[in-house]
């Protein structure tokens, strides 16, 4: 994690080919190139832009899901993502609380050297991991909290939000879920969201948010016919509205949706 934040070298037992493809043991699927070089550009790319991204945050979420890893039996190495591999090649576990908190208590640390100023907070995920069992979840999900516990001993600056206490204890039904039984609906996610913002946002930010949420919703809508008038006056409709938030919000920078609504960018078309 510390190397991560302060751009060191990307260390080279991270690294692997597989199936013509380089990946990261360490990164997601989509952190993956053709070559080893262009791979460690790719992730000294997202270095730089992660550390800028700390550097100008004023909080930093933290959520925690499963106390779970995955190992690579030949090097005892944890790995964040097993990229398709053979399940043979690794070997899964329960870590300790001491060492998830030790973990996270470096990361505290690290992330104090690019930004003194950002709130730190953390939280564990309501998403039940039924595919390890349910008693393995509830065992997996204490250990996430006692480790929790430890670092906010340790590191009084740390917060807590009760995201995983708020589903499990106030709402406590399972009509609060997805079909599934493991992840919480819609009307969980709501709830959730509007107690974070009740807790982290001051009334003109919860404002913007629930002003900014149609737009956003009308910048992920599905466009069948592009030069159809129904969607000339969608796109003229919400261009007024952004201009009213410009109005409304002028600290924010809404440059990006004014483009995309901008109604006389079909004549170009």
């Amino acid at each position: 994690m510390k190397s991560f934040l302060l751009k060191e070298n990307h260390p080279a037992e991270d690294l692997f080919e597989a199936n013509g493809s380089w990946f990261s043991r360490q990164c997601h699927t989509k952190w993956s190139a053709d070559s080893k070089t262009e791979l460690e550009d790719k992730l000294n790319e997202m270095y730089v832009s992660s550390a800028e991204f700390i550097r100008q945050s004023s909080f930093l979420f933290i959520t925690l899901g499963s106390a779970f890893v995955y190992e690579l039996k030949e090097t005892k190495q944890i790995v964040a993502n097993c990229h398709r591999l053979p399940n043979t090649l690794f070997t899964k576990r329960l870590l300790s609380v001491d060492e998830i908190a030790d973990s996270f208590l470096e990361l505290c640390v690290a992330l104090k050297t690019l930004n003194p100023k950002p709130k730190v907070v953390f939280t564990v995920s309501p998403v039940k991991h039924l595919r390890d069992g349910v008693e393995e979840n509830n065992l997996s999900k204490s250990t996430l909290l006692l480790a929790i516990r430890k670092i906010r001993d340790k590191y009084p600056a740390v917060e807590y939000f009760p995201s995983f206490e708020i589903v499990n204890d106030e709402l406590r039904d399972y009509r609060f879920y997805e079909s599934d039984f493991a992840h919480p609906n819609k009307m969980a996610i709501d709830y959730v969201i509007e107690r974070f913002k009740q807790t982290y946002m001051s009334e003109r930010a919860s404002s913007f948010v629930s002003d900014y949420s149609e737009i956003r919703a009308a910048m992920n809508h599905r466009v069948v016919q592009q030069s159809s008038n129904s969607h000339r006056n969608f796109l003229r409709s919400f261009y007024q509205r952004t201009q009213a938030m410009k109005v409304k919000y002028p600290e924010m920078d809404f440059s990006r949706e004014l483009e995309y609504f901008n109604p006389d960018n079909l004549l170009a078309v």
